[in-house]
């Protein structure tokens, strides 16, 4: 994927980010699912971009980087449960985490995420949902200061029929392995 061009990989776990990293990869690589307490010095040691969702994630990556005496800020993707409840933070939660990043001194929020849960039902009004949900995420960490370059939304299926889920990042997923529609 690389030499093919893709300009971010993302992971499952700091594992197979590990993995990936020690095989060579220079790309940024995104731990989708973010990292468990232990593996935070692992993740920054290997230059791995995390996924975060709470305040934990933030103050245990601040304590690995004051052991690992850093001197660069830490790129994460915040991921937001816009319906899906499968990890991420809440709309509700968020506003409190959003001031949390923005006052860390070490954590620099380079993307913002969330997944489409039904974005394979072409007829599905859940989708359209969901994206107002990202936009009002979005709007929240403006309104905290927080300006993430890279915005993804569409997951496999989405990648293939809503493009008006691409924002500026996409994560084709299974497509890669021959998934359609």
């Amino acid at each position: 994927l690389e030499y093919a061009g893709a300009q971010w990989l993302g992971v499952t776990s700091t594992e197979e980010g590990v993995a990936v990293r020690e095989a060579g990869v220079r790309l940024p690589i995104l731990v989708m699912t973010g990292f468990w307490r232990g593996e935070e010095e692992a993740v920054l040691r290997r230059r791995l971009t995390p996924a975060i969702a709470t305040a934990e994630h933030v103050e245990a990556l601040e304590f690995a980087a004051r052991r690992l005496r850093l001197t660069q800020p830490i790129a994460v993707h915040l991921k937001v449960d816009t319906g899906m409840s499968r990890l991420g933070v809440s709309l509700a939660e968020l506003p409190a985490l959003a001031a949390r990043i923005a006052d860390s001194p070490v954590i620099e929020l380079q993307g913002v995420f969330s997944h489409l849960a039904e974005s394979e039902v072409l007829d599905s009004s859940f989708a359209g949902e969901q994206r107002a949900a990202f936009e009002q995420a979005l709007a929240v960490l403006a309104a905290a200061g927080l300006h993430p370059r890279y915005r993804h939304l569409a997951n496999t299926a989405a990648t293939l029929a809503r493009p008006e889920s691409w924002n500026n990042m996409v994560r084709p997923g299974l497509a890669l392995y021959g998934y359609n529609l």
